[in-house]
């Protein structure tokens, strides 16, 4: 795993994930392993108790209280070493987490759902500038999703 391949090279490991981590014995018990296996720490509903807003997850701009909470905590222990942070939102997946602050603005569940996982994205950011690890952070992201949401261009996102 990414996380087990980080460890090796002496980085910190850890995961943020929106989704309860309840997958053994089914289909997708493999995402339950690349979200938990070998990190340090993992912050999930499990263990931060916060209520289910698209069951079986909380909402993904919840994280970045985590995310603020365990970066500050590791800068004033003094830790220098690099870190790895995995974020997996849930928000992306039906019946989608509609962004209600923003109702007039958005016509579809869709679209609201798109709001909160560009929040979420921007929240990332947001803390790593707060925190002056902006300008010393690699961001990559993925998708494990592309389909077309009626692109007329008939283009993945």
């Amino acid at each position: 795993s990414l996380a087990t391949e980080f460890k090796r090279r002496g980085f910190d490991t850890v995961s943020f994930t929106s989704r309860i981590l309840s997958l053994r014995g089914t289909k997708w018990f493999m995402i339950e392993k690349q979200l938990s296996e070998n990190f340090d720490e993992v912050f999930h509903p499990g263990n931060t108790k916060e209520p289910l807003a698209n069951p079986p997850g909380i909402d993904d701009r919840t994280l970045k209280k985590y995310f603020s909470k365990w970066l500050k905590n590791r800068i004033a222990s003094g830790n220098r070493r690099p870190f790895y942070a995995q974020f997996y939102y849930w928000n992306a997946h039906y019946p989608f987490l509609n962004d209600t602050t923003r109702n007039n603005e958005t016509t579809s569940r869709v679209e609201g759902m798109i709001n909160t996982v560009d929040k979420s994205i921007e929240n990332i950011f947001e803390v790593l500038n707060e925190t002056n690890q902006l300008n010393q952070t690699m961001v990559v992201g993925s998708g494990d999703h592309g389909e077309v949401f009626e692109n007329n261009d008939d283009k993945y996102l």
